[in-house]
């Protein structure tokens, strides 16, 4: 409720699970193993999203039997906010209808236009920007994303935050109050300020 309603002067995040965006048809309760099972029974509630979202990252397991998150019609709507668009789960045709095919590590990104529903140039403020690399998993591997935002959270996050009892952020920084640190004192030498 509060990433729909509320307004942020800040970057913000929102996980959404199925139970978020899909809904029984028949308004029963939502159960995760049953939507697996019957996913035809489902409908998307995915637009108010749609109104407030600037970049959407879809991580999710994509049943074709499933409702699709919204519609080609729907990203012409005047409220449509997404401009960006990282389909990770990249199911080509699919539940995003911008996602008209699979891209590429060495060309990530191309632009979809939605008053033509065809291929644009990315980043062209008129089209919304996919990046949809169908082998993006293999590239971020899930147990080495975990690692490391484990070890920024225990091990970096108390530093930043907190006291910098171990000197990991002292180490780090290597401009303070407008001057190199001791520690890079020698990159003085690259930047002309010797």
């Amino acid at each position: 409720d509060d990433y729909i309603r509320n307004t942020y002067n800040e970057p913000v995040y929102f996980q959404a699970d199925p139970d978020y965006y899909v809904k029984h048809r028949d308004g029963n309760p939502f159960n995760l193993d049953h939507f697996f099972r019957n996913p035809w029974e489902y409908q998307s509630t995915f637009m108010p999203y749609t109104q407030v979202t600037d970049i959407l990252i879809p991580c999710h397991f994509w049943d074709p039997k499933s409702p699709v998150f919204f519609k080609r019609e729907d990203i012409i709507d005047p409220g449509f906010k997404i401009s960006v668009i990282a389909d990770v789960s990249c199911d080509v045709p699919g539940p995003i209808p911008s996602t008209l095919r699979s891209s590429s590590i060495a060309e990530p990104f191309y632009g979809y236009d939605p008053i033509t529903g065809t291929e644009g140039e990315a980043f062209h403020p008129q089209n919304i920007t996919v990046m949809a690399i169908d082998n993006l998993p293999g590239e971020l591997p899930r147990d080495a994303s975990e690692d490391f935002g484990n070890a920024l959270i225990n091990r970096i996050f108390p530093s930043l935050f907190g006291e910098d009892s171990e000197g990991i952020i002292e180490r780090a920084t290597i401009v303070k109050d407008g001057k190199l640190t001791e520690r890079y004192s020698y990159l003085s030498d690259y930047a002309g300020l010797a």
